[in-house]
């Protein structure tokens, strides 16, 4: 089902291992990807000549849309990017943000404590987010009908889209990644998202939200 280039996309790379995974899973089973990309790049909106602007970040997700829709049977979950400036907003304690401020410097130096920076990501990550939605609603039309793959379909999930992260415990010591109890979180916003109908997903999630659970008749959504 998937092409034999080592190299599909800037943003997309597959080992013969996951291909002969996916031979195994059976001719009728569908299959659940989830594609969230580009994180990184948003490290560095603000950095002359490190910026991804929009339409370049589309333009490395598309070959990685392209491959994914010609896999018949495939459920692509599309999340939309959280706010990842509220990182600057954590409160670490006077020294923990001192730490913080210099760590994000050095790694995503686009999400620190800096004003003028901030409102560059804030405004990219909106423009991310929306060519999302443009790729997921061009692969699921007709222009790609003849190439895309029975039964395949690409879904935007906006779980994170809202979702307040700014709490100590939600980030890990690093001052970039989630926690464990972030990650929890996000699992629960995606989870719930799967089973929310389009046009009534919700855009945010929060700790001890009630997990939806599946009927019998339940489809991915």
């Amino acid at each position: 089902d998937l092409p034999t280039s080592p190299h599909i996309s800037p943003y997309l790379v597959y080992s013969r291992e996951a291909e002969h995974a996916a031979a195994r899973c059976g001719a009728h089973t569908p299959r659940l990807v989830t594609m969230l990309l580009g994180g990184n790049d948003l490290c560095n909106v603000c950095s002359d000549g490190g910026d991804v602007s929009a339409d370049e970040y589309a333009a490395k997700m598309r070959p990685a849309f392209e491959t994914l829709a010609a896999v018949p049977r495939l459920v692509v979950n599309v999340p939309l990017h959280a706010d990842y400036t509220q990182l600057a907003g954590v409160d670490w304690g006077f020294f923990g943000n001192l730490y913080c401020d210099v760590l994000l410097a050095l790694v995503c130096p686009c999400m620190g404590n800096w004003a003028s920076d901030l409102a560059v990501a804030r405004q990219r990550v909106g423009e991310y987010n929306g060519k999302l939605v443009e790729l997921v609603a061009e692969f699921n039309g007709d222009a790609h009908a003849s190439t895309r793959g029975q039964g395949t379909t690409f879904i935007v999930q906006p779980f994170a889209q809202h979702t307040v992260f700014s709490a100590t415990h939600l980030v890990s010591d690093d001052c970039f990644h989630p926690s464990a109890a972030g990650q929890e979180l996000l699992a629960r916003g995606l989870w719930n998202n799967l089973l929310q109908p389009a046009g009534e997903k919700a855009s945010s999630v929060e700790e001890g939200e009630a997990l939806l659970c599946p009927t019998a008749d339940a489809a991915l959504s």
